[in-house]
């Protein structure tokens, strides 16, 4: 699959951030996908290809931990890179996200959105 466009999968149950966030990347030139839990995350990467994944970790059905975890089993080394947008921030969540191979660990209360389009820039390009 052709990646040209990029690609990313936003994962966050609230449809307000996750409206805002999807748009304001839209408008840089990404294709976004929402899935608003873990479980609709996992049914998109077995669809579809992406460049980036920015989950949230507290959502129903399916955790952004459980999530991480479902990931690194099915698609191993050829997981596409994963930004954590939450705010849950102790060391101990942050350690199991990097031990989970996420790239990048943002609070969300201590963002905004220009600054979260700039980390996602810095990983995957403009």
């Amino acid at each position: 699959m052709s990646l040209d466009k990029k690609h990313i999968l936003l994962v966050e149950d609230d449809t307000m951030l996750s409206s805002l966030l999807a748009s304001s990347l839209e408008k840089e030139g990404y294709e976004v996908a929402v899935a608003n839990n873990g479980e609709e995350a996992v049914s998109a990467i077995e669809a579809k290809g992406f460049s980036i994944i920015v989950l949230d970790l507290i959502m129903p059905k399916m955790d952004g931990f459980e999530f991480l975890e479902a990931l690194v089993k099915n698609k191993g080394e050829n997981a596409p890179p994963a930004i954590v947008l939450s705010n849950l921030a102790q060391d101990v969540d942050v350690s199991k996200t990097e031990a989970l191979g996420v790239v990048k660990h943002i609070v969300k209360t201590e963002v905004s959105i220009k600054q979260i389009i700039e980390e996602i820039q810095a990983v995957i390009g403009s």
